[in-house]
C-alpha cells in the first residue's frame, strides 16, 4: 500500500473507518485499502469523496456482513464498478497439511471496488 500523505498528515480530515483501514492495509502489506470491517451505508459518500480526493482508484472489501450488498450498492450508485474477486493473504493460521497441523497462509476472499 502506497503512503498517502494527506491521510498521514491530517487523519482527522478523513472518515475514521477509512483511516483505520488505510493504517491496517499499510501494516499488513496489502496492495490496497481493504474494508475488513463493516462500512455503514451512511459512510459511503464520505469514504467515496475521501478516496477521490486522494486519488485512490481501487479498494477491496473483505467484510462478510449481511449488509455487504447494501454497501456495495451504495458505491455503485456513485458510479463505482465491481471488479474482480481477489484473495488477500493476512498472515498465517494453523491449518491441516497432509494430515498434520501446520502454519498455512490465512487467505481472505475480497471484492474489488473500482472508484470512478
Amino acid at each position: 500500500m502506497r503512503k498517502i500523505k494527506e491521510i498521514e498528515s491530517a487523519p482527522k480530515n478523513f472518515n475514521r473507518n477509512l483511516v483505520m483501514r488505510y493504517k491496517e492495509a499499510r501494516e499488513k502489506g496489502f496492495q490496497r485499502i481493504n474494508f475488513s470491517e463493516i462500512v455503514w451505508e451512511r459512510e459511503v459518500q464520505e469514504i467515496y469523496d475521501n478516496l477521490k480526493a486522494v486519488g485512490v482508484h481501487k479498494v477491496t472489501i473483505s467484510n462478510q456482513s449481511t449488509g455487504l450488498m447494501s454497501t456495495v450498492h451504495e458505491f455503485v450508485k456513485r458510479g463505482c464498478t465491481i471488479g474482480h474477486l481477489v484473495e488477500l493473504t493476512d498472515g498465517t493460521r494453523v491449518g491441516e497439511v497432509d494430515g498434520h497441523l501446520a502454519e498455512v497462509p490465512n487467505i481472505i476472499p475480497a471484492l474489488t471496488i473500482i472508484i470512478k
